[in-house]
């Protein structure tokens, strides 16, 4: 099987059809097939999604429409919420994750080999490429339990949004802002588990909203205010309320997602950057004299010890002692 992608240039149109055909039917797995088969299903399936993967590397960028006219509508279809009764003796419930963690894989792929045929097909309401499907798809799995969901789905939205009209991404960016970052406020939780919650809720809109940015920056110089007073507001919060080592591991995190999203926005969007620069230096240079030690308070330490860095010269360690 590791060989077919090395043939895959050699073969025409019907052949390059039957064969991601077969592949995908051996990698979503036929329970007849399956119990004359020695290896587990988990191993089956993983032989299939990397040789999938692999003809989609090296197939010519000609056989763009038959790929995503055969591929794409099955692995929307499958990407759909997993039934715990379609579980089988051969196929787990830890399988049929699996499954979807790999569809999340290939579609990326996809998005990214066929982007130029892919932003036709998406903006000329093709019945095949059902765009909002998508888009709806990836935004309500970004704050999936499954860690590695969220993370294919959050990185598979973003590549998705360099392929959308300038109107749909911006449709995006406002239904993370509006519905999610705008209205979620962890400082102001009543429970340290409404806290933790909110935590997580706010931390996965702002890691899509920044895949969103990395790949569509210049399309959303529209909300570029927006963004930056929310980011203005959040630090200036944080700075005040901020009290435990689990706040400042959040905030170490959260601003660092702050500073790689402005950095995409500036590059972006130049223009609309420019009439606000003296505040987006004031804000990076709050991000950078940000000392996550200043406003901690650490419960049963006394102290906290600098240690020198032996790798790196000038550089320091911060732990409890």
């Amino acid at each position: 099987m590791r060989f077919i992608g090395r043939i895959v240039s050699f073969l025409k149109e019907a052949q390059i059809k039957q064969l991601i055909t077969k592949v995908l039917q051996g990698f979503l797995g036929e329970e007849e097939k399956e119990k004359k088969c020695q290896l587990k299903f988990r191993e089956i399936m993983e032989l299939f999604a990397n040789c999938l993967k692999d003809v989609i590397e090296k197939v010519q960028e000609s056989f763009a429409q038959i790929i995503c006219e055969t591929l794409i509508p099955e692995i929307i279809k499958n990407l759909k919420p997993i039934d715990p009764k379609k579980a089988s003796k051969t196929k787990t419930p830890e399988d049929l994750i699996k499954i979807r963690e790999n569809l999340f894989d290939i579609l990326n792929a996809i998005f990214k080999k066929f982007n130029v045929f892919l932003y036709g097909k998406l903006n000329s309401q093709s019945p095949l490429f059902e765009k909002q499907g998508l888009i709806n798809l990836f935004l309500n799995e970004i704050d999936s339990e499954r860690k590695e969901i969220q993370y294919k789905s959050i990185n598979c939205l973003g590549i998705l949004s360099s392929l959308l009209l300038k109107e749909d991404v911006c449709n995006i960016v406002a239904i993370l802002i509006k519905n999610k970052i705008a209205i979620l406020k962890p400082l102001e939780a009543k429970t340290a588990q409404e806290k933790k919650k909110s935590q997580t809720l706010l931390m996965n809109a702002w890691k899509t909203l920044q895949s969103i940015i990395r790949f569509s920056s210049n399309k959303m110089g529209q909300f570029f205010d927006d963004i930056l007073r929310l980011i203005e507001t959040d630090i200036s919060l944080r700075e005040s309320k901020s009290d435990s080592i689990t706040d400042m591991d959040f905030n170490t995190d959260l601003y660092d997602l702050y500073m790689s999203g402005l950095e995409y926005m500036v590059a972006g969007c130049p223009k609309e950057c420019e009439k606000s620069l003296k505040k987006i230096i004031e804000i990076i240079k709050s991000l950078l004299d940000w000392d996550p030690n200043k406003s901690a308070k650490y419960e049963g330490t006394d102290s906290i010890e600098i240690e020198q860095d032996e790798y790196a010269e000038g550089t320091r360690i911060f732990s409890l002692s």
